[in-house]
């Protein structure tokens, strides 16, 4: 299997349990949240204690609220934000994809 950048967009219980799943897998994952002191907060935790107890990320795990810095080098991007904040996180997306990426 090829190792791949991910970008994660959304750190929800699925996005973590996503994330684990995908670090396990070999790939390389960058977690997008709305706040700069809640990616502090995963990165500090190596997870998300309050979500999923007990399930810890790895060091390489990188966390950021800088959607640019999300969405670079990805050649994936999972959108795991709630239905009601689609639209907005997509448009907020939308000026970083580029035409290798998929969605």
């Amino acid at each position: 299997m090829t190792r791949q950048n991910i970008a994660i967009i959304g750190a929800g219980s699925f996005g973590i349990a996503l994330a684990h799943l995908l670090t396990k897998n070999g790939h390389a994952v960058r977690i997008w949240t709305r706040s700069g002191e809640r990616a502090e907060l995963l990165k500090l935790a190596h997870g998300n204690p309050d979500k999923l107890p007990g399930v810890i990320l790895p060091q390489e795990v990188v966390y950021t609220a800088d959607m640019e810095a999300a969405l670079r080098d990805a050649s994936v991007a999972v959108l795991v934000v709630p239905s009601i904040h689609v639209r907005e996180t997509v448009l907020l997306m939308k000026p970083y994809m580029h035409r290798n990426l998929l969605s």
